[in-house]
């Protein structure tokens, strides 16, 4: 049985001292939002493979899967620059996700500036995220298409996916991972 944690509730430190100190409270899994609990990750941009392999170690080593890696990113935002910035971090992360050994990605939608009746307006619900383009890009190994129907990545049908169902998502988005 896996017993985890968000890890940052810990604090912030190296990847050795991080990894030691959930090990030492007892747990064998954990939620790591970099930026929150490693020194030296101020956000997700510039992490270095040396930086990912050092957690992917320190967490082995101390025997604490990292379950998820956290990017608090809202991808449900309607202002286009907002969404366009956090999908772009939410495929960062998933290129850190293999590198770190994490057994998924995981971000968030909220929204919470938006009433419901904005929310029933504008964001799609989840049955109306294109269940064939997920399919699809399971198929082709797209983890964004298949959690969450928003990549256009070529080759398993993406913009025609987005084109057909989500008439808020005019503009589409790209993740090469």
């Amino acid at each position: 049985m896996k017993y985890g944690c968000r890890a940052h509730d810990y604090g912030c430190f190296t990847a050795q001292e991080l990894a030691r100190t959930l090990a030492d409270q007892g747990y064998n899994a954990a939620q790591l939002a970099m930026p929150k609990a490693i020194r030296g990750i101020a956000d997700m941009n510039g992490i270095s493979p040396e930086q990912l392999e050092e957690i992917r170690t320190a967490f082995a080593e101390a025997d604490v899967e990292i379950t998820v890696l956290s990017c608090y990113r809202d991808l449900s935002s309607p202002d286009d620059g907002t969404r366009t910035a956090a999908v772009a971090d939410v495929c960062r992360a998933l290129h850190c996700q293999k590198a770190t050994g994490a057994k998924q990605v995981g971000s968030e939608s909220s929204c919470r500036f938006l009433s419901g009746e904005q929310k029933a307006a504008e964001l799609p619900p989840a049955d109306r995220q294109h269940p064939a383009h997920r399919r699809a890009g399971r198929k082709a190994g797209c983890l964004l298409c298949a959690g969450t129907g928003i990549c256009t990545r070529t080759g398993h049908g993406g913009k025609a996916a987005h084109a057909e169902g989500d008439r808020r998502r005019r503009d589409t988005f790209s993740c090469d991972f």
